[in-house]
């Protein structure tokens, strides 16, 4: 092949990549996942008779806010500005396909998704129904315009645009309830092309092993509860306003607070619940430790610097400020189930007699001290 043969070839295979990606966002699609869209490609309405001879029409349609999402995900392929541009992606296929020849069913199904395509984009060939208006004398107002018309009208229109011209703006004449109904049919139509679209560019690519990227069948195309939970290595804090330089890691800078432990982060996001464990020798300070608390009923959990957990049973809450002491039972443990108290905390628990925990109580108006003996732990 020539060069100029070779890029055409590349450039129809990242159409196609391209295509491909925009296409699985599309199936992915709670109304496409579960077949509902496929109600409202050709337009449907009840209607309803009175023992007085008066009717009602009500129309069939899906629910506004999620079909807006699936009109926003569908709309590039009917953009020709768009390199998915379904015209892009047929003429993609055949440049891929080459003097190959495709399978009957899959040459009537390529021939068949140009041919509704071009319904959608003459907007009357492919039409189900047109309005048009009149006065009380039955005279018509104006020319009458496809539900097509309508329905690519309230994409720019309604949705996404606020400056309609030509036929879009004469469609804003009509009540949004009809730009919508026939926006619902216009949309579903182009929806299901563009599914046995995707579905014939998957078949071809791996019976002519086209070649396409192969990403772009395995990319994340949608978020999933489970991509809302990621693992980081760590996470800093700094003043309001601070600007990290290029090359300098957050760690290393002045005012930074390693979140990355619950103790400082929970000191640093919820200050109410800030506390301080210093163990004693009698009078002499030993070690001090940041922390943070916890309530459940009755229960306190003082956690410290990520290693200790130590609990107590308490029957007033919140406690006098500034009162030193403690009432019920107290229990330590390692955090988390860990295996062992980190070695600092250790050694300052074996040359100390008594911790105070000082606790931030915003409730009761100040600071409360906890005295814990150790003697006995």
């Amino acid at each position: 092949m020539t060069d100029s043969v070779l890029n055409e070839v590349d450039n129809a295979k990242d159409v196609l990549r391209r295509f491909v990606i925009r296409a699985r966002r599309i199936e992915a699609h709670s109304l496409v996942k579960s077949n509902d869209v496929l109600k409202y490609v050709q337009p449907r309405f009840q209607i309803k008779y009175t023992e007085s001879n008066a009717f009602k029409i009500k129309y069939l349609m899906p629910e506004e806010e999620i079909f807006e999402s699936l009109a926003a995900r569908v709309r590039p392929c009917i953009l020709k500005t768009e390199p998915v541009h379904l015209d892009k992606v047929f003429q993609a296929i055949e440049i891929c396909m080459s003097s190959r020849q495709m399978k009957v069913n899959e040459q009537q199904c390529l021939d068949d998704c140009r041919h509704r395509f071009n319904d959608l984009c003459n907007k009357h060939s492919g039409m189900s129904y047109s309005v048009q208006k009149f006065d009380a004398v039955n005279s018509a107002l104006e020319d009458s315009l496809t539900d097509l018309q309508l329905g690519e009208a309230w994409l720019y229109a309604d949705l996404v645009h606020s400056n309609p011209h030509g036929y879009k703006a004469k469609a804003t004449e009509f009540p949004y309830r009809d730009r919508y109904y026939a926006g619902t049919s216009f949309f579903s139509s182009l929806t299901v092309v563009v599914i046995d679209t995707y579905k014939l560019v998957t078949a071809l690519n791996k019976q002519f092993q086209w070649n396409v990227d192969e990403s772009a069948w395995r990319e994340q195309v949608t978020i999933a509860e489970k991509d809302s939970e990621f693992a980081v290595d760590g996470m800093w804090v700094l003043p309001v306003g601070t600007e990290v330089p290029e090359g300098t890691s957050p760690a290393d800078m002045s005012g930074a607070v390693n979140i990355s432990s619950l103790t400082e982060a929970r000191r640093v996001l919820t200050p109410q619940f800030w506390a301080v464990a210093i163990y004693y020798n009698g009078d002499v300070p030993i070690e001090q430790f940041p922390a943070t608390y916890f309530l459940d009923d009755n229960q306190l959990s003082i956690l410290i610097a990520d290693s200790l957990v130590c609990t107590i049973s308490i029957e007033q809450w919140p406690p006098v400020p500034n009162k030193t002491g403690h009432t019920g039972s107290i229990t330590f443990r390692p955090y988390n189930n860990a295996r062992s108290v980190s070695e600092q905390i250790l050694q300052a628990m074996h040359q100390s007699n008594h911790l105070v925990l000082i606790l931030n109580v915003p409730q009761a108006g100040g600071i409360a001290h906890i005295n814990v003996p150790l003697n006995q732990h």
